[in-house]
């Protein structure tokens, strides 16, 4: 290679140079990129200075001469400088600077002919005929590489791509290294105009208390941003408060009116002269509040800006602990300082004054979000939604025979597909027919079901009519003293052996009602010498057992042996689970009755691969005749029971059973019981003893506390954790006395127990009114959760001379046996968070595109549930 050419393309070296200030002044010396101070540089450059100083002239270069050309001397020019200049415009519209590689090997300035164009002419002849002789090599296509950004590149150049980004690669490029993160810290232009460019110039400004970054993160930044929580998927945000939290933390860090106690409900003072308008309002009234249903929607409280104050509207409000407790004590700072109240009377003013403010930007904001969303999001989805739908019904008309929409609208797999949000293919049409045509009869089967259940002539459809005779000839039981049919004594008499068998073998109250009913249906098919009845069918024959006959069991026989009402009743006959609702999130437990109500009402509607709860869609009275039977006056029928056969296997399987790990449920095949296990079903406080740690032993209140502060953080209900901390102190507390402390000392330390555990939610169901007999007029104690101010005043007038004390029957908690598996499965699913969290960091090692969660290290510092209950109540060793 050449001088020239080595000065041209070799590492170009900048010596005894200074900062270029007569041009840019002032700059800082980061503004030519943070690894090429301005200090370097000392006199200005353009772009012609730039070429002239590397267009080097002919003269300058050694000459070349040609043997085969008399008289001609050649010399070789220089190869000519080539500048690229990216701008954030030219970036902007996708363009891309490039290069003429063909330039760099030419000969530029010569005034003749090209050597390599002289015929004859071979400057390495041997090297050429190898080459001729050689194979040509195939072609090797290697992997592209994005271009390496220049290290010069102006930090004000960065800036302006960064504003072209969207909010939620801005996040991501913050965590990336150190430039990034302080370029964007602290620019707040970056943030406003990737904002504004992504969702619109009309949306609302970044509003008070909030930094334009903090904005940024809240549209669209995931995850509960509360320190304490693991949970990475959250995206729901509070704008009444500016954060975003998952339903369990918003629980912990809010509170309503109706959870401060008596000596906290402050009022605001009447003026004695004139009507104020805060003249006694209630003090929580001064902060900004948040409307909630008392489940996960809520929405910040309308304000009325005329007048300056809420608009009155219904419904449960919620305001920040935090911000309530730091009011709270500057209120009482005023009225102890000033008598008069004038100056609190200006701060409450003051204060209402800019809340009404804020909550006024809020209204606006979360407004301009439903509608943002209804114009971005839901009119793509609903036309996408449309066309599929529009798609396979055509498709659907076009079988042989054609397909009703009604029936294509009871396929599962069909609604499935409906939530794919692009263009409808013949290629997914095909997909989607194998799935739907084996299910046509089934279908057809729901479809007839729903229409028979709304005609007026439902009573005269053979079905409802079979039900009819069948409810007659099988409610003798009901009348007094009950009579059975023979088949009925017959199931029963089996039914007794069993339960008997079950309770000799000590089978677990979760598992004694499905396995009794299992051993019950086997036993009785083999034996042959069956009594003759009116089976399910309509047919007078050899008898077949129907869910009339498993819903007869459990109230002939379980139910008289186990009160229902009891707390083992509890456990016995309302934990059920239901094999069609897989989600684990949300368990919901059943009577026995009232699953298969929920069965045919939710799964028996939707037909598909592995869904055989159609079965049961028979059709079947609403309401009982009027004058036929006068026990069943005004009863309501919400299943089949005597025209349904009794599957092989039940929908149903206990509380403790992982139904996402079983299979499908199909009724003709046997699914294969596991009992809970023996270790299970001993109480979680066995061979323990409570600990006295530094208060003493009778001292009910600071142990309490203590107690529910250990276990503040777990992973337990709240339920579980008062269990835990009531017994705690209500064994200590027996060690010094024979009866239980009074009531008044626990209610007194109830506002210090929400403040050491915001798990606890202070809201229960009476313990004694919950397993009484449930009627249309049941007290509200007994079906819906209250106050622990309600619950007292419940509990004075209708238990308190009861001879059940308030520490057993005052709130409706856990039973000591629910707590040991409780806490066994929130262990087991911590624990295997923290494995998926180490299997996902060995995967990260080898794969770039893959961050680091930012919630790990909460998730590790999660203490362990049985670990605080050790340190609460260790193990007695045994003598």
């Amino acid at each position: 290679m050449s001088s020239s050419a080595t000065s041209v393309l070799g590492k170009r070296k900048h010596d005894n140079l200074t900062a270029q200030s007569g041009e840019f002044g002032s700059l800082p010396s980061q503004a030519l990129g943070h690894r090429f101070p301005a200090r370097q540089f000392q006199e200005m450059h353009s772009i012609e200075s730039m070429s002239s100083r590397y267009q080097v002239g002919p003269s300058a270069l050694p000459g070349m001469t040609f043997g085969l050309i008399s008289g001609s001397t050649a010399t070789t020019p220089a190869r000519p400088v080539i500048f690229i200049h990216s701008t954030v415009e030219s970036m902007q519209e996708g363009q891309r600077p490039t290069i003429d590689r063909n330039q760099t090997h030419s000969f530029v300035g010569s005034p003749g002919p090209s050597p390599v164009d002289i015929p004859g002419l071979s400057l390495d002849a041997p090297r050429a005929k190898a080459k001729a002789k050689a194979k040509p090599k195939r072609q090797v296509f290697l992997p592209s590489r994005p271009v390496q950004n220049s290290k010069l590149v102006h930090t004000d150049v960065w800036a302006g791509v960064f504003s072209f980004c969207e909010p939620k690669l801005l996040l991501e490029l913050k965590t990336l290294s150190r430039f990034h993160y302080e370029l964007l810290s602290d620019n707040s232009v970056i943030w406003r105009n990737s904002r504004i460019h992504h969702y619109g110039a009309d949306m609302p400004e970044c509003p008070r208390g909030l930094t334009e970054k903090q904005y940024v993160e809240l549209l669209a930044g995931r995850g509960c941003q509360s320190k304490d929580c693991h949970l990475g998927r959250t995206f729901k945000v509070h704008w009444t408060f500016q954060v975003r939290l998952c339903s369990g933390c918003f629980k912990q860090k809010t509170m309503s009116e109706s959870a401060l106690a008596v000596n906290r409900r402050h009022r605001l003072p009447m003026s004695p002269t004139q009507v104020r308008p805060n003249d006694n309002r209630a003090l929580w009234e001064l902060l900004p509040l948040a409307r909630t249903d008392g489940r996960r929607d809520n929405n910040s409280r309308p304000v009325d800006t005329e007048t300056n104050d809420w608009v009155h509207a219904g419904g449960k409000f919620t305001f920040l602990r935090a911000s309530f407790d730091k009011i709270e004590a500057e209120f009482q700072r005023l009225r102890g300082s000033d008598p008069s109240n004038n100056a609190l009377m200006l701060w409450a003013d003051k204060i209402h004054k800019e809340t009404m403010e804020f909550m006024a930007e809020v209204n606006t904001l979360e407004a301009w979000f439903k509608e943002h969303g209804k114009t971005t999001h839901n009119p793509a989805g609903k036309a996408w939604r449309q066309k599929r739908i529009d798609f396979f019904q055509a498709r659907a008309a076009e079988l042989e025979p054609p397909m009703d929409s009604r029936i294509l609208w009871k396929m599962s797999a069909f609604v499935r597909n409906l939530k794919i949000a692009t263009e409808p293919t013949e290629r997914m049409w095909d997909q989607l027919k194998p799935k739907i045509e084996p299910y046509r009869l089934q279908a057809h089967q729901v479809v007839q079901f729903e229409r028979v259940m709304k005609s007026e002539r439902l009573e005269s459809e053979p079905q409802v009519r079979l039900f009819r005779r069948l409810q007659e000839h099988r409610r003798c039981r009901k009348t007094a003293p009950p009579s059975f049919r023979p088949e009925q004594r017959d199931v029963l008499i089996c039914a007794h052996l069993v339960y008997k068998q079950c309770v000799k073998e000590n089978v677990a109250d979760e598992d004694l009602l499905l396995l009794c009913l299992e051993r019950l249906f086997v036993t009785y098919h083999m034996n042959d010498r069956r009594a003759v009845g009116l089976n399910y069918d309509g047919t007078t024959g050899l008898y077949r057992l129907s869910l009339d006959d498993a819903r007869m069991v459990v109230e002939e026989v379980l139910e008289k042996a186990i009160s229902p009402h009891s707390e083992r009743g509890r456990i016995v006959f309302q934990s059920l689970r239901c094999r069609g609702c897989t989600r684990n999130d949300h368990v919901r437990t059943w009577s026995f009755v009232s699953a298969f109500e929920h069965i045919l009402e939710t799964h028996a509607r939707n037909v598909g691969e592995g869904l055989e709860y159609y079965q049961f869609a028979n059709p079947h009275p609403v309401k009982s005749l009027p004058g036929l039977s006068s026990e069943d006056t005004g009863v309501e029928y919400k299943f089949p029971w005597y025209t349904t056969k009794w599957p092989i296997s039940l929908p149903l399987v206990p509380c403790h059973q992982d139904i996402s790990k079983l299979d499908n449920w199909h009724p003709n095949v046997q699914t294969k019981f596991t009992p809970l296990p023996v270790a299970l079903r001993m109480s979680a406080f066995h061979g323990r003893q409570a600990l006295q740690q530094k208060h003493a032993a009778d001292d009910f209140g600071p142990n309490l506390l203590y107690a529910a502060e250990q276990l503040n953080g777990i992973w337990l209900p709240g339920p579980s954790q008062m269990k835990i901390a009531l017994k705690y102190a209500l064994d200590l507390y027996a060690q010094k006395h024979v009866e239980e402390p009074p009531l008044s000392a626990f209610m007194a330390c109830l506002d210090d127990l929400a403040t050491v555990n915001t798990d606890i939610e202070l809201k229960f169901r009476c313990g004694i009114c919950v397993n009484q007999v449930k009627t249309a007029n049941s007290n509200r104690s007994s079906k819906n959760k209250a106050d622990m101010e309600s619950i007292q005043r419940h509990w004075d007038h209708s238990h308190g001379s009861g001879s059940v004390s308030w520490g057993q029957g005052l709130m409706d908690l856990p039973n000591e046996s629910q707590i040991l598996r409780e806490i066994v499965g929130v262990d087991d699913s911590l624990q295997g968070k923290k494995d998926a969290f180490v299997e996902r960091e060995h995967v990260r090692a080898s794969d770039s595109k893959k961050r680091k969660d930012p919630k790990s290290k909460v998730l590790f510092k999660v203490t362990s549930a049985a670990e605080a209950f050790d340190g609460l109540f260790p193990k007695v060793a045994e003598e």
